[in-house]
């Protein structure tokens, strides 16, 4: 598996600190597999809301042409 590139992001030692405590007895081996893990799930999750309303408003949108249309109007 080819491994990405990647950069480096300065965060508070605090924050850090907090990060590992959390993840100690966990299967992620690294704050940063933890953060990149975080990341991707608040992206993906992102993702998915956007989908969603995308959707909710195309069928809502539907919803408003045929009551309109049974009321009359075209």
């Amino acid at each position: 598996m080819k491994k990405e590139e990647t950069v480096n992001i300065p965060i508070k030692k605090k924050l850090y600190e907090k990060t590992e405590k959390l993840i100690s007895n966990t299967k992620f081996n690294s704050v940063e597999e933890y953060l990149n893990f975080a990341l991707e799930e608040v992206f993906l999750e992102r993702k998915e809301l956007e989908e969603e309303t995308k959707n909710s408003s195309s069928k809502d949108e539907e919803k408003i042409k045929n009551r309109l249309k049974e009321l009359g109007y075209e």
